[in-house]
């Protein structure tokens, strides 16, 4: 791979998005106004490098991929010029993000793509203070960013789809999970996650329950399923779409919260007779596949990720000592 990268702030984030893509094979400049910054990502870019290797999900290169494809800057003029994609890792400030792309819009290269990596202002905001805001875009990377394979590419506004389409395919050729999402405050992954811990909350508040419990509810239950395939797929996967319905139907009935008031876009789903797993096609469509080959290939995914969070010590059961289990 020959994309250069920037990326402009040293910090938790910076160091490890410049990680990831140094050892996925690009040429990265990560600069920082702090000097004593740029020298501790660098230890913390090292030690992060040992522990990815121990664990087979970085290779073991020599000479090391940090000092051949990772260079240190205290200019962001030096950084950003020769610069591909620009991902900008700074404090999570509008002001301070704002400084940051008015500098960028001076010293980039005039087609790179620039990104920000904010998981709570609006991208449309940021890119206001640049004269191509089409080149402008959301690169919110699920943390700690050289683990996790999400990244949510948000569109602001005026964003373009040369752009959009660019980073996305740098993403995966880095061996990311890029997901897309319009410029909403929360994007995808913080709506969904604080929307859990809201509820988690009010459950403990109102004396139902308490927080081990409900940590334990979710530990042993939806969040197995949940690291396997997505809400959609499992509502699709599990029952029928009028199932669900009747579920919130019933929520709705007992708690009187709109939260819990069924969708229009469900009951749509509904009347088109596109209800899961029965049909073959409910949220998404199962390419006519089987009720029985859909049910093998969830069970057996869980299955793996159950023997697998078993033998971490993370939920209960022991792993048998049978040495004739499937791989």
């Amino acid at each position: 791979m020959d994309s250069r990268v920037a990326v402009v702030g040293a910090g938790m984030m910076g160091h490890g998005i410049a990680l990831h893509c140094a050892i996925t094979g690009a040429n990265v400049a990560l600069t920082d106004k702090d000097p004593t910054r740029l020298e501790s990502a660098l230890e913390w870019m090292e030690g992060d490098l040992r522990i990815l290797c121990e664990y087979g999900l970085a290779p073991e290169e020599t000479p090391s991929p940090l000092t051949e494809r990772v260079s240190l800057a205290t200019s962001l003029e030096e950084a950003a010029a020769q610069a591909d994609f620009v991902f900008e890792a700074v404090y999570e400030d509008l002001s301070v993000k704002q400084g940051v792309f008015r500098e960028l819009d001076e010293h980039a290269l005039p087609g790179a793509v620039l990104a920000t990596t904010t998981s709570s202002l609006r991208v449309g905001d940021i890119a206001n203070v640049v004269s191509e805001p089409g080149r402008v875009l959301g690169a919110h990377w699920a943390n700690p960013p050289h683990i996790l394979p999400l990244v949510e590419v948000v569109l602001g506004p005026a964003t373009s789809e040369e752009a959009h389409g660019r980073l996305i395919a740098f993403l995966r050729k880095v061996g990311k999970a890029p997901v897309s999402c319009r410029d909403v405050a929360g994007y995808i992954v913080n709506r969904l996650q604080y929307a859990m811990l809201n509820e988690a909350v009010s459950l403990v508040e109102r004396g139902l329950t308490t927080p081990e419990d409900v940590d334990e509810a979710v530990r042993h239950g939806f969040g197995i399923r949940l690291a396997c395939k997505g809400p959609f797929e499992w509502n699709d996967l599990l029952h029928d779409a009028d199932i669900t319905l009747n579920v919130f139907e019933n929520l709705y009935r007992a708690e009187g919260d709109a939260k819990f008031k069924p969708s229009a876009l469900l009951l749509k789903q509904i009347e088109r007779g596109e209800l899961g797993l029965s049909t073959g096609k409910g949220w998404r469509d199962y390419g006519g596949r089987s009720r029985e080959e859909l049910i093998e290939e969830r069970d057996t995914t869980v299955l793996r990720a159950v023997r697998a969070l078993r033998e971490l010590g993370i939920i209960q059961g022991a792993p048998t000592d049978r040495t004739d289990r499937p791989s």
